[in-house]
């Protein structure tokens, strides 16, 4: 017996720290996206795929539209223009001109459009969202606005079921065990550079380059990682060391702890910093 299957894309916009990664991540079960309260945290378009019976779900994460220069700008219009579902994403009662640009870079696009208020979590008075909720309304046709917490996955249950709903009538383009587009390097590097911006913030360069040299797997099936990370002055390299090498040490564990959960695996990280 043949079943009916849907399949969508999903392109995940807003400005810079709304939770678009942290969304992202647990839209497709998996971490992927690197989440830290630097700005422009996520650097690249991302996609995830996540598949549960005749439902198939392709995910694009993108980084913050008012870090965005005009070149990626046309980029993610296309993405947007080309996906079947749009979520755009805004911080509790707030509402500036990066949310605006926002608006106006979607609004032209005929592509159903969710609006997610996150963070709400963080907002004290209840009772200031309705109004703005209704101040919303006004600005455009959302097909649904829906008031979520990223931190404790509030409303995420609501959001995949209205997600599913609107899915095309299409075959799966992936195998169900297919995860992402992102190579095994890119994810293992990522990963690394989360733990150092979340530890140092202010601190780090967004300058620095991770290299990943080398990944193997040994007679027990544990992944061997050697990574290199570049810096441009000698000054980011003692921060990133620290005294007695306990700063590397603390952001390797953490990477390594990550990683280990990606790949389902026991996993053996060596970091040099050059």
């Amino acid at each position: 017996m043949l079943y009916k299957t849907y399949c969508g894309t999903i392109v995940i916009v807003g400005k810079t720290n709304v939770g678009k990664s942290t969304l992202f991540n647990q839209l497709i079960n998996k971490k992927i996206s690197i989440i830290s309260k630097k700005r422009n945290t996520t650097q690249n378009y991302i996609f995830g795929v996540h598949t549960k019976k005749i439902y198939q779900t392709i995910y694009f994460d993108t980084p913050g539209i008012d870090l965005i220069n005009k070149f990626n700008l046309n980029k993610l219009k296309k993405i947007i223009y080309e996906s079947d579902i749009t979520i755009f994403i805004v911080e509790n009662i707030s509402w500036d001109q990066n949310d605006e640009n926002t608006l106006n870079t979607i609004k032209n696009s005929s592509i159903p459009t969710l609006l997610i208020i996150n963070k709400i979590d963080k907002l004290k008075n209840k009772m200031l969202l309705l109004p703005h909720i209704n101040f919303l309304k006004k600005k455009f046709n959302f097909l649904e606005i829906l008031p979520m917490s990223g931190k404790n996955k509030k409303n995420i249950d609501i959001l995949i079921k209205i997600i599913y709903s609107l899915l095309p009538d299409r075959p799966h383009q992936y195998l169900k065990s297919y995860i992402t587009n992102c190579s095994t390097n890119f994810v293992v590097s990522e990963f690394i550079r989360e733990q150092y911006m979340i530890y140092f913030n202010k601190e780090l360069p967004y300058t620095i380059t991770i290299q990943i040299n080398s990944i193997s797997i040994n007679t027990k099936k544990e992944y061997i990682i050697k990574a290199l990370i570049l810096v441009k002055k000698n000054r980011h390299k003692s921060i990133l060391i620290g005294k007695t090498g306990n700063k590397i040490k603390k952001c390797s564990i953490m990477a390594k702890k990550n990683i280990s959960c990606f790949f389902q695996r026991k996993v053996h990280l060596f970091i040099w910093i050059k």
